[in-house]
C-alpha cells in the first residue's frame, strides 16, 4: 500500500515538472520570436531613417517617378475608406543620387525596391515568417497628405507605423511600432 501512494505522489510531481518544463521551453520560444522581430524592425527602421533624413528634392532629372520639386511621395494608396499610404518613395541626396521606395507589396511582404539609372532591385526587409497586419507612411502628422515638400521651412516629418503578427507555438501576438523621422538638415528659420 505504501509503494502505491509513493509511486503516486512521484507521477503527479513528474506529470506537474514535465507540464512546467514545456511551458518553460514555450515561453522561450515565445521570447526568442519576440525579440528576433524586435531587431529585424529595429534594423529596417534604422536603415530607412538614414535614407530618409538625407532625402533631397527631386528636379525630375534621376529617373525617380517622384512628381519633380517634391521631397517625399507617399505610394501604395489602401483603395480603403479612409484611404492610408502603404509606401514612401524618395531620392536620396548623395554623390549618386538613388530613387528608394519602401512599401507593403501585395504578397504582404515589407519590401525596399532601389532604381539607380532605370535598373530596380528588390530585396525584402523584414523575414517572411512575421505576418504584416498594416504598414502605415505618413506625412507631417497628416493622412490625407501625399506628397510634401519643404522650401518653406518646415521641418520635414515622415511617420512610420508597423503592425505586425508573431506566430508562436498555439499563440499569436501582435505589436504596433511606431516612429516620427526627420530630414537631417534643421529648418530652424536662422
Amino acid at each position: 500500500m505504501e509503494m502505491v501512494v509513493v509511486l503516486t505522489v512521484f507521477v503527479i510531481i513528474i506529470t506537474a515538472a514535465g507540464g512546467l518544463f514545456i511551458s518553460l521551453i514555450q515561453q522561450q520560444n515565445h521570447v526568442l520570436a519576440e525579440q528576433e522581430l524586435y531587431n529585424q524592425v529595429s534594423y529596417a527602421i534604422e536603415y530607412m531613417g538614414r535614407l530618409v533624413r538625407t532625402a533631397q528634392t527631386d528636379d525630375g532629372t534621376h529617373g525617380c517617378s517622384v512628381t519633380p520639386g517634391v521631397d517625399y511621395a507617399l505610394t501604395h494608396a489602401s483603395g480603403g475608406s479612409p484611404s492610408y499610404y502603404q509606401g514612401i518613395k524618395f531620392l536620396t541626396n548623395d554623390n549618386n543620387p538613388i530613387c528608394e521606395e519602401f512599401y507593403l507589396d501585395t504578397d504582404g511582404i515589407f519590401k525596399e525596391t532601389k532604381t539607380v539609372s532605370g535598373v530596380a532591385t528588390t530585396q525584402n526587409l523584414l523575414s517572411t515568417k512575421f505576418q504584416i497586419v498594416k504598414l502605415r507612411f505618413i506625412l507631417d502628422g497628416s493622412t490625407s497628405l501625399a506628397s510634401a515638400t519643404y522650401g518653406d521651412g518646415q521641418q520635414p516629418r515622415v511617420t512610420i507605423l508597423i503592425d505586425v503578427k508573431i506566430p508562436t507555438a498555439g499563440n499569436v501576438q501582435e505589436k504596433i511600432i511606431q516612429t516620427t523621422l526627420s530630414q537631417r538638415n534643421l529648418n530652424t528659420g536662422l
